[in-house]
């Protein structure tokens, strides 16, 4: 499914929410309909048991199936959510950063752990020495706390997509440092914070990891 896909009520074709990349639908009735594929929703009906009622989802932001696990595929998935809201823990239908990934990888069949931690363990773990050398798309960049997709390098610089809330720079003339909030997915090189007390994303860097050989 694409970043926000919405569906719709099968009378007057009001909108009734919107479900987010990542969601998977297994549903016990489905069929064409126009523009739309007609499916059936689970809902909680009055006596507290599941029903389900048909809903209207547009064809265009659906894919019958999973995605092939190629490292195009993973990078066009990643990069239909750039510029997508953060949210730590899923707030306000945002991602953070482990979110970010997991929601990427299950269009593809592919379920992460939800925490970055144990995202970080997963595969072939390399030290962050080796990131030059790792395979773009399906290599992971850990830090404390946070993880990023690697991207590749440009003119010796590695770059990265994650879902970020926020970084710290340096004040100019001595002044007090700066939180400069993101929050939001985006594209950076490594040097992100560089000359911050924290250090920059190089610095903090921990560990690599590529999930699929």
């Amino acid at each position: 499914i694409d970043p926000e896909v919405p569906f719709y009520e099968a009378s007057g074709m009001q909108m009734l929410g919107k479900w987010l990349m990542g969601t998977i639908l297994h549903t016990p009735f489905f069929e064409e309909a126009g523009a739309f594929y007609k499916i059936s929703r689970p809902v909680r009906n009055p006596s507290g048991m599941v029903s389900f009622s048909p809903v209207f989802v547009p064809k265009e932001g659906v894919t019958l199936g999973f995605l092939p696990l190629t490292p195009r595929q993973i990078l066009v998935q990643a990069f239909k959510l750039h510029g997508s809201r953060y949210g730590w823990g899923g707030l306000k239908e945002g991602r953070d950063c482990s979110s970010f990934l997991r929601d990427t990888f299950l269009t593809m069949g592919v379920t992460l752990p939800r925490n970055s931690g144990p995202q970080s363990k997963i595969g072939t773990i390399l030290p962050k020495e080796d990131l030059p050398q790792s395979p773009p798309a399906v290599s992971f960049v850990k830090l404390d706390g946070h993880i990023m997709l690697y991207l590749g390098e440009i003119e010796g610089r590695p770059y990265v997509i994650h879902a970020l809330a926020g970084y710290r720079e340096p004040g100019a003339l001595g002044l007090k440092e700066r939180v400069i909030n993101t929050f939001r997915v985006l594209v950076s090189d490594m040097t992100l914070g560089q000359g911050s007390k924290r250090g920059s994303l190089w610095d903090r860097t921990l560990s690599v990891n590529i999930p699929f050989q």
